[in-house]
Parts: structure tokens; C-alpha cells; sequence
């Protein structure tokens, strides 16, 4: 009876029409009188072998990225997500090496105070050494007796008196004491673990020489022979470290009376 009245039907709309449109009006037809599990099955599967492509209504409410324009960032995971108790802390840092220019054993300065040899009492002599370390602590203070005799003490300045360098140590010892120092341990100043320290000082050279001693260049920091610090004229001249100490640090030494080698030191170790 169904089939009688689907022909039945086609039949009219060839007549109507005069061509075979009705064809089409009986897949139409066959299209409305399936049952609506026929439909949703039929459904499924033309969803299933047609591409993903999108409608009219999906395209109207959320039209797809243009591919001018970027995408969205990503959403940002929740705080009970990054805060889960199962990942465990992060490790803590490793420590840094030391800086090459920083040995392991630190730095420490040095100052001599200088009194007069020869005959006219002009020849610069240590009579008075002191050694500090970073934190400005005395780790070596002494006068020292001249390998030379002293014809001028300089006492204006100096503060030194015969009686003073009678029982000191010699040059010889004073220096052992200094290079016990500066080695930190070491056998050279060479050695793989670099804890030879760093020499500061002003007008080191002179020192150095006073007091018969050699020290490797690379661990000297001399404030007088440091470019940034000299005097900028024809040729680089160092600055005294009275100067330097006002114009960088802004106090005064070596200002009058008995002049004391650990002002010298922590001031160019500042």
C-alpha cells in the first residue's frame, strides 16, 4: 500500500511537471516518510563518511581563526595544578666556581713605611711592615730592621725610633712571614688550586723591592699602576694614595703626625 501511493505520487509530478523532476520529488518524498531512527541512522553516517566540514550555523557563531591572525595562547595551568603535592620541590642551585681573577684564598694588602739609608739618608728602607686581609684584620704588623744602616728616620712622618728596630725581626724573617701568607698553604704561586691571595697595595713595585721580594704579576693589584686610577696627561703618572683616598673614598690619611702602614693598607684595599 506504501509503494502504491509513493508511485502513485511520482506519477503526478511527471504530469504536473512534464519531465522527470519527479524524481527527485519521490527521493524527497522517500525522504520525509522514513522513520526517525531510518533518519538519524542515515544521519550518522553521512556525518561519518563526509569531511569535517563546517556548517552554516557553526560558521555564523564561532568562525575559525584567519590565518592572519595568531592563535590564542594557551590557558595558563590552575594553582592547584602547579601546586600538586605528587611533583616533587625543585633542587636547589649548585654553587659557582670562584671567578679566575678571584683566587680562593682572597686578597690581602701590604704598606711599608720607609725610613732613610745612605749618605744622605735619601735611600728608601723598610723599617715597618703590615698586612691586612679583606675585612681589614692585621694579619702580619712589625717593624723590620734594615739590612742597611739607617742614617735618617724620618720621624716627622714615620714615628720610628732607633729603639724600635733594635730587637725587630730582619728583612729576611719579616719576608718569610709575608710569603707564609701570601702562599695560604700553597708551595708555589703557580699551584692548580689557586690559593695563593691576591697582592693589593700602592706603589707595590717599591715595596716589594724594599723588602727583597718577588710576586707573580698576575696576582698584584697595584692601585698606583691601575690605568682608570692614574693621572691622564702626556704619559700615565700614578696619583698618591693621600689623593686617591679623598677623591674615591672620601676621607683623608697621611694628613699630618706619625703616619701608621694600616691606613695605607685599608685604603687601598678599599
Amino acid at each position: 500500500w506504501t509503494t502504491l501511493q509513493m508511485l502513485t505520487a511520482v506519477t503526478g509530478a511527471r504530469r504536473a511537471t512534464g519531465s522527470s523532476t519527479g524524481w527527485s520529488t519521490w527521493w524527497s518524498t522517500c525522504g520525509r516518510r522514513t522513520t526517525p531512527a531510518t533518519s538519524h541512522a542515515a544521519a550518522s553516517a553521512a556525518s561519518t563518511a563526509a569531511p569535517s566540514t563546517p556548517s552554516a550555523t557553526t560558521s555564523a557563531s564561532a568562525p575559525p581563526c584567519h590565518p592572519s591572525q595568531p592563535a590564542p595562547p594557551p590557558s595558563k595551568p590552575t594553582a592547584a595544578r602547579s601546586a600538586s603535592p605528587s611533583s616533587p620541590p625543585p633542587p636547589p642551585s649548585a654553587p659557582t666556581a670562584p671567578h679566575a681573577s678571584s683566587p680562593a684564598g682572597g686578597a690581602v694588602a701590604l704598606g711599608c713605611k720607609m725610613v732613610g739609608g745612605g749618605s744622605d739618608g735619601t735611600l728608601d728602607v723598610c723599617a715597618r711592615v703590615c698586612v691586612v686581609d679583606e675585612h681589614e684584620a692585621i694579619l702580619y704588623e712589625s717593624f723590620v730592621k734594615p739590612l742597611i744602616p739607617v742614617t735618617h728616620y724620618r720621624y716627622e712622618s714615620t714615628g720610628i725610633r732607633p729603639e724600635h728596630l733594635r730587637d725587630a725581626p730582619t728583612v729576611k724573617q719579616a719576608t718569610r712571614r709575608i710569603q707564609d701568607i701570601l702562599l695560604n698553604g700553597e708551595q708555589s704561586y703557580y699551584s692548580s688550586r689557586g690559593a695563593a691571595r691576591l697582592l693589593v697595595g700602592h706603589g707595590l713595585e717599591h715595596d716589594l723591592d724594599a723588602l727583597g721580594m718577588d710576586y707573580p704579576a698576575h696576582l698584584r693589584r697595584d692601585t698606583a699602576a691601575y690605568p682608570p686610577l692614574m693621572k691622564t696627561s702626556a704619559r700615565l703618572m700614578s696619583n698618591s694614595l693621600r689623593y686617591l683616598t679623598r677623591s674615591c673614598l672620601g676621607y683623608d690619611i697621611q694628613t699630618g703626625g706619625h703616619h701608621h702602614p694600616y691606613d695605607d693598607c685599608v685604603a687601598a684595599m678599599r
